[in-house]
């Protein structure tokens, strides 16, 4: 059984996928066929690296003829896969897509565009590029490169100032896309991590969960989907002053969700909605801890303590195994904001007895 809880034991940085509000403003962009300024081969080579996972070097070494019919209202693209098949032998992928399905259909057009294209320039090509798909057109003697393409998104990111969740500059790769393919096959319910990694030709699930990190940002929202999830009776809504005083419920979080995010170094666990009594107020979850309006529930207390319990545990773990400073960093600063809820709810519990 593979360990993905805990996957690294040096402090390199592991390697993210990009924002998913990046992966969607480009997808606005490349996906609408209207949008007559960009080049339709960079359109087809960014459809093709959604829709599947391909490498960016599988990708543009397609060749013209990559489309055959099976069956009505079927066509399947065929891509080179031969970057680590054993001693090198060209190997091929095949992907059965519906032309009824909006996306797919729009692939179908968009490379049946470009072989169009392709054909057109083959006479200016040079020999060894004629039968493939993507002949560059700003260089008819060459094919499009990873780093032609690589330019192509940088100038997107700056031409329509596409920032990055924290603010800053995007700043997006080909590669990138191989990334975000694979994070949204493993948090889907549709595709296995073993069909994931047939389809990414990876030799070993190992590989495939190195791709699966999205960025801390998605991540955080994803893990707070589950945490939210995970209590069975707690409200979401407005709050009822007269249910919080007259309730015997109590909040619950199983112990195997507990396990399962445990040894997450970034993982938010963090108690539910409605913390606050203020209700003229958003929650804003740690950052209400400090709040002058805050007043702690004691239905909290129990899943707060053993919350602290396992990000001390975590943090022992991180520093036995030298991990990185920013999920220290992290972690001893979740830790600090359920002390500190904790040190409240006893301030509070004070006041009441006194």
């Amino acid at each position: 059984m593979i360990d993905c809880t805990y996957r690294w034991t040096d402090t390199h940085q592991i390697k993210r996928a990009p924002d998913k509000s990046v992966i969607d403003m480009f997808d606005r962009i490349m996906f609408n066929i209207e949008n007559r300024e960009i080049p339709n081969e960079y359109r087809c080579i960014y459809i093709l690296l959604r829709l599947i996972s391909n490498r960016i070097s599988e990708v543009l070494a397609m060749q013209t003829e990559c489309i055959s019919y099976p069956d009505i209202n079927i066509f399947t693209v065929t891509i080179p896969t031969s970057k680590e098949t054993p001693y090198h032998t060209p190997a091929y992928k095949k992907y059965h897509r519906f032309l009824n399905v909006w996306c797919e259909g729009l692939l179908f057009e968009t490379i049946a565009r470009q072989q169009q294209n392709s054909k057109n320039r083959e006479n200016e090509a040079s020999y060894e590029n004629k039968d493939y798909l993507f002949i560059s057109s700003k260089r008819v003697d060459s094919l499009v490169s990873e780093n032609e393409f690589n330019v192509f998104l940088t100038e997107i990111c700056e031409n329509i100032h596409i920032l990055n969740t924290d603010g800053r500059q995007a700043h997006i790769t080909s590669h990138d896309f191989r990334h975000i393919a694979i994070v949204e096959r493993l948090q889907g319910p549709f595709i296995s991590p073993h069909m994931t990694m047939v389809e990414s030709n990876h030799t070993n699930l190992e590989q495939v969960l190195e791709y699966g990190y999205p960025s801390l940002h998605d991540e955080a929202t994803y893990l707070d989907d589950i945490v939210k999830g995970a209590f069975t009776n707690s409200a979401i809504g407005s709050y009822d002053e007269e249910r919080s005083h007259n309730t015997n419920e109590q909040i619950y979080m199983s112990r195997k969700k507990y396990e399962a995010l445990q040894n997450q170094p970034y993982t938010r666990i963090i108690p539910g909605h409605l913390l606050c009594l203020e209700k003229s107020c958003v929650p804003r979850y740690e950052s209400c801890f400090e709040c002058r309006f805050f007043s702690p529930s004691e239905l909290y207390k129990d899943y707060v303590i053993e919350c602290i319990d396992i990000y001390q545990d975590r943090l022992v773990k991180i520093h036995a195994n030298h991990g990185d400073p920013e999920a220290i960093e992290f972690n001893e600063k979740q830790l600090s904001s359920l002390c500190l809820f904790l040190s409240r709810l006893e301030e509070k519990e004070v006041a009441s007895n006194g």
